[in-house]
């Protein structure tokens, strides 16, 4: 999960316990819709479930598109579905 879009610049892997949760951003608050637990912005359960629990980071890249594509001209790009 890319977490720009929570005002961070970090990917975790949402596979905790064996379990692969889905992660949505309402109300201000992150929560997975598996167990309702609340995560903060370094992915740490705080409340239900899952709470003191910590996703793993994943280590990334952020870059421009141009950036890349002019250093990797021959870049395959793929995309997941969500």
């Amino acid at each position: 999960m890319l977490m720009r879009d929570y005002l961070s610049d970090g990917t975790f892997s949402p596979i905790i316990v064996g379990r692969e949760l889905t992660l949505v951003f309402e109300a201000g608050w992150i929560q997975d819709q598996e167990t309702s637990s609340t995560w903060n912005l370094a992915e740490q359960a705080i409340e239900g479930e899952m709470a003191g629990d910590q996703l793993k980071f994943l280590p990334v890249r952020s870059t421009h598109w141009f950036a890349l594509v002019a250093n990797f001209p021959d870049i395959e790009v793929y995309e997941f579905g969500y």
